[in-house]
Formats: structure tokens, C-alpha cells, sequence
């Protein structure tokens, strides 16, 4: 394939998304049309299965800018904070720091096309399995905390943990869909950094 023509490919594709994007916005999910995506992109819809399997496979790439930044960012939170703990001391029980919380919100805020499709199918198969990996990095990270600063774990941890980061998740959600101010949005997470904080430190305390 030619340079030229790896830019058009290039440039089609991302046409597709941005009209994606914009009838997914307005229609949701279930009322989205590929054919009216294709029209506004200006392409057939043989040009679209050329580039994503399906309307879930061409869902899950809209969604996907901000998914896969939020998963590295919880994942390299972790992977920090394990490092930092020193084995007989109490772990930082933070699930996600104010360093992280704010790089957080400013890929939410920079997207929230994105952020909006995302809450108003949060019911959606690909939404959900995204917040499932979310709850799963956020409880393995603050298992393997625990177990780093000699911790054991016992049966009841789990519910608490699993709970503890779904809260999380939750209320950040709820912050999304109703703070339109950064400034707001800003002072509501850190609540949350500092609530979530003294749950897990409880359970490192235990």
C-alpha cells in the first residue's frame, strides 16, 4: 500500500469515528444507525466492516481513548505505590492518588463526548466490561498492597476490597454525569481519594 493511500485509509477511518462518535452521542447506542454514521462520514458501509467488525467493535473504538488511558493510569498507580510500601508498615490505602485522580479528570473533561456515550450506556456490554476491569486492577492493586506491607489476607477482605473499589467507581460516575465544573469535580474526587484512603488503610490497620 502506497503512503497515499495509507493516509486516506488512515483519514476514512477516522472520519468513521468522529461520525460514530456524534450519532452515538445523539441516538445512544441502541438507536444508533451505521448507515447514517457512513453518510455523515461520507463512505459506504462496505468502507466501515473494511475497518471494524461491527457497530460493538466500532462502539468499543470510540470509547476506546479514554478507556485504555484510564486502565494504564490505575495500573501504573499501583504499580508505584507497591514499589513505595515497605514490608511491617501501613500501605497507602489511597485507591487512586491526587496526582492520579487529576490526570483522571483531565482526560474526562478533555473528552466528555466520550465520557457522556459512556454514562448514558452504562449498561451497555462494552461499558461494563470496561468498568469490570477497572474494579479488577483496583482490587489486585490493593491486594498485592496489602500483601507487600505483610498483610494476610482473610475471606471477609474481599468483599470489603471488591466493594470499596466499585464504591469508587460508582461515585466518580455519579461526580461525571453531574458536575459540569471543573472546580467542582475537583473538590468532590478528592472526597472520594480521601474516604476510599481510610478504607483500605482500615483494612492494612486490621
Amino acid at each position: 500500500m502506497s503512503r497515499r493511500a495509507r493516509s486516506d485509509s488512515s483519514e476514512t477511518k477516522r472520519n468513521l469515528l468522529r461520525a460514530a462518535t456524534a450519532e452515538f452521542s445523539t441516538h445512544g447506542y441502541e438507536g444508533a444507525s451505521l448507515r447514517q454514521i457512513c453518510s455523515k462520514a461520507g463512505v459506504t458501509t462496505g468502507a466501515l466492516y473494511f475497518f471494524f467488525e461491527n457497530k460493538e467493535d466500532l462502539f468499543r473504538q470510540v470509547i476506546s481513548p479514554v478507556t485504555n488511558q484510564v486502565l494504564i493510569a490505575f495500573s501504573e498507580h499501583y504499580q508505584t505505590c507497591i514499589k513505595a510500601i515497605v514490608p511491617g508498615e501501613s500501605a497507602d490505602g489511597s485507591l487512586v492518588d491526587e496526582k492520579t485522580s487529576k490526570l483522571i479528570l483531565d482526560l474526562f473533561f478533555e473528552n466528555r463526548a466520550i465520557i457522556t456515550i459512556m454514562t448514558d450506556n452504562r449498561r451497555n456490554p462494552v461499558v461494563e466490561e470496561f468498568f469490570g476491569q477497572l474494579v479488577n486492577i483496583i482490587s489486585d492493586g490493593v491486594r498485592a498492597m496489602l500483601a507487600a506491607s505483610g498483610r494476610p489476607l482473610v475471606q471477609s477482605d474481599e468483599f470489603i476490597i471488591t466493594w470499596l473499589a466499585s464504591t469508587e467507581i460508582n461515585t466518580v460516575v455519579d461526580i461525571l454525569e453531574n458536575d459540569e465544573r471543573r472546580a467542582d469535580a475537583d473538590r468532590h474526587m478528592l472526597s472520594v481519594v480521601r474516604f476510599i484512603r481510610c478504607g483500605v488503610e482500615g483494612l492494612a490497620a486490621a
